[in-house]
């Protein structure tokens, strides 16, 4: 039986207590229910208790919303962040379209204790998805990746692993990283670009054909960008054999200079297949320095030496400067094709005493042929051979004036030369006979004197000074003062010989006489 207990003060706000027929224990106050108590228990509030009082503040809560504390005494809750039980969601259900990231403790598919990420680009799952192992996973659609990191990327599609972290290293494009940076990529593609600030700035690996080589290989280039344009770059290159790397340099997409696996330097060319014993840097097909145990340092046009053979870069004619134990020797070549080996003759040779040699390579004052300038024993002599059965008349030597031949030294047979000076009919003119010589011999004062320098006695001989007077032409008077005068006794020949003429001629008449 219900019982109703009513316990009212004075007044108009006093408390009242009552208990329906139902067993409903209620309180009221000026008539309003306060609370109530069920029969089965349950203490019922007509209002939310106050924070201040120990309560919430909160009548009702959104499903799945996060209470949180709306101010410093109010708590409140709502949908923009909600947590079910098994994921945090900032907006919607996990998985929803309407989702912009989403946090879970476990994928569908796996058994291990994993957080995942998502982020959702308007009604898209297109964001990154990033997942964080933290035990030990054997499911077939994730592996076993305990205490790792990795990353997802959708492109309109189901999300595809783009780089991974695990205890060993970063990996991108592979899951299991054997370094701290391992880039895994395919054939022809780009693995990973780091851009600074606009394109003025790139870093690149690079698998395949490179943007200034047709060779298949790995590449890592650093550019400086011009826009889309490369204006500089530095490629690191390995090729596909993994035995011919290379460094390469280039600007405005063309390569510059290039550093061979071997240590080769090519400036505008990729170097030529140099010995392993030489070290060379080339400058196109034609200017090459190289350096070698073998050879010393050479200065080479258009060949390069294989360990073996000298060969030519291009179809043209090939030279070679080479400096070794002190010795310079310069190398010609007859024109040959590219690939083909060369044939280098010792042209010159500038050997350590000194002596300059010209198509002989031993120093000797009695060559076979050539020309020498021999410096032995502080003794300096030219020497110039003929070869056996060189014809009479080739020349030792030639002078010359106004491209005109006016004097020589010519081959005399075997054992003897000419000294030869201009006399052809054709660069003479009125020609008639000469005058007697007999005042000019009378002139002449032979004179005999001691030489200032060694003291030597010369019996007969001309003083340069007085002969000029007589016979200018056999006398060579430098045009400056201080330079010595010289006699060249030959030119007196002729006139030696008229007065003999002129002798003979007396003699004659002589005779004649007194045999009459």
């Amino acid at each position: 039986m219900a019982s109703i207990i009513n316990a009212a003060s004075s007044g108009s706000g006093g408390l009242v207590s009552t208990a329906d027929s139902s067993g409903v224990l209620q309180l009221q106050t000026n008539g309003t229910t306060a609370l109530s108590i069920g029969t089965n228990g349950v203490l019922t509030l007509s209002n939310a208790l106050p924070t201040g009082s120990g309560g919430t503040g909160l009548a009702s809560f959104t499903s799945g919303g996060v209470v949180y504390a709306s101010s410093t005494s109010a708590l409140t809750t709502g949908s923009a962040l909600s947590f079910d039980g098994t994921t945090l969601n900032n907006s919607g259900a996990f998985g929803s379209s309407t989702a912009a990231f989403t946090l879970k403790n476990t994928s569908a598919s796996s058994t291990s204790n994993i957080v995942e990420q998502q982020f959702w680009a308007g009604n898209t799952f297109s964001g990154l998805v990033s997942i964080a192992a933290f035990g030990a996973d054997t499911s077939t659609s994730v592996g076993n990746q305990y205490g790792s990191f990795y990353w997802k990327i959708a492109n309109a599609g189901a999300p595809t692993e783009q780089m991974r972290l695990t205890s060993t290293g970063l990996g991108i494009g592979t899951s299991s990283p054997s370094y701290k940076l391992d880039v895994s990529v395919g054939t022809n593609t780009i693995a990973q670009q780091w851009q600074g600030a606009g394109t003025s700035f790139t870093l690149r690996l690079k698998s395949g054909n490179g943007a200034t080589s047709s060779s298949s290989a790995y590449r890592l280039y650093l550019d400086y960008l011009n826009g889309t344009n490369i204006n500089s770059y530095m490629d690191f290159y390995r090729g596909l054999a993994g035995n011919d790397g290379y460094l390469v340099f280039g600007t405005s997409g063309t390569d510059r200079m290039t550093l061979d696996s071997s240590g080769n330097l090519g400036l505008g060319v990729t170097p030529s297949a140099w010995g392993s014993s030489q070290k060379a840097v080339q400058v196109g097909n034609y200017a090459l320095v190289s350096t070698s145990g073998a050879y010393g340092g050479s200065y080479t046009s258009n060949a390069y030496y294989d360990n073996t053979n000298w060969k030519y870069i291009t179809s043209d004619y090939a030279t070679n400067y080479n400096q070794v134990s002190g010795i310079h020797k310069w190398f010609t070549a007859p024109s040959g094709t590219a690939g083909a080996t060369v044939s280098f003759t010792q042209a010159m040779t500038l050997d350590n005493s000194g002596n300059l040699l010209v198509g002989t390579t031993s120093s000797t004052t009695t060559p076979a042929s050539g020309v020498q300038l021999n410096n032995g024993s502080s003794i300096g002599t030219v020497a110039v051979g003929h070869a056996s059965g060189t014809a009479t008349g080739n020349y030792y030597a030639s002078f010359a004036y106004n491209s005109s031949i006016i004097g020589s030294i010519t081959q005399s047979g075997t054992t003897a030369v000419l000294y030869n000076t201009s006399s052809d009919v054709r660069l003479k003119e009125n020609i008639v006979d000469a005058d007697s010589a007999s005042s000019l011999i009378d002139a002449l004062q032979v004179r005999q004197f001691d030489w200032k320098e060694d003291g030597s006695h010369q019996r007969y001989g001309f003083i340069a000074q007085e002969l000029a007077t007589v016979a200018p032409e056999a006398v060579h008077q430098p045009t400056e003062p201080e330079q010595m005068m010289g006699v060249d006794y030959s030119k007196l020949v002729p006139m030696l010989v008229k007065e003999i003429q002129s002798l003979r001629s007396r003699v004659a008449q002589l005779e004649s006489q007194l045999k009459g």
